[in-house]
């Protein structure tokens, strides 16, 4: 082993840059995550019949028109002052609402026609990376599961799924 004495100054200050780069500084910020400045998490919801599969909303052996849905977030045990903003995509065949992701669980309230209430619980989770994304982990229709989603690692890479109910 050559003796540090034998080294020249620029030599090592050369090694001293080097590894003050390579190992010193390393940063635990952040980048700028520009996109993702305010978090925003949606659920896509398909609503089919449990025994014929058939779409509830969407077809032409629907059984409901799409006014007949209504979707009510409750915050704190209550049903929110304001319904659920529910955006319709006919081509896909799903309705798309806002989840509060503030809260482990968000429980929304889905009312069809005349028929008793149901009730979802969505779980959501954050991924550990710096752009971190809010998805649903899974979807309880009352006490069944009914969808289980991605896991930590796997949900910044993928897109929301849609979730099916089956009524």
């Amino acid at each position: 082993m050559t003796p540090l004495s034998s080294f020249k100054p620029y030599h090592i200050i050369c090694l001293a840059l080097f590894l003050i780069t390579t190992f010193g500084c390393s940063s635990t910020s952040c980048p700028d995550c520009k996109d993702d400045q305010s978090i925003n998490l949606n659920a896509n919801l398909q609503i089919l019949d449990k025994t014929s599969r058939q779409d509830l909303f969407f077809g032409k052996q629907a059984k409901y028109n799409l006014n007949q849905l209504k979707l009510t977030h409750l915050v704190n045990g209550r049903h929110d002052s304001v319904s659920a903003v529910v955006k319709i995509d006919s081509a896909k065949r799903i309705f798309n609402i806002n989840v509060f992701y503030q809260k482990d669980v968000d429980t929304v309230v889905m009312q069809i026609a005349n028929a008793a209430p149901d009730t979802l619980f969505l779980s959501t989770g954050l991924s550990d990376q710096c752009c971190a994304n809010v998805f649903i982990s899974a979807v309880t229709l009352g006490k069944n599961l009914i969808y289980s989603g991605l896991d930590v690692a796997a949900a910044s890479k993928a897109k929301q799924k849609v979730i099916t109910v089956l009524k």
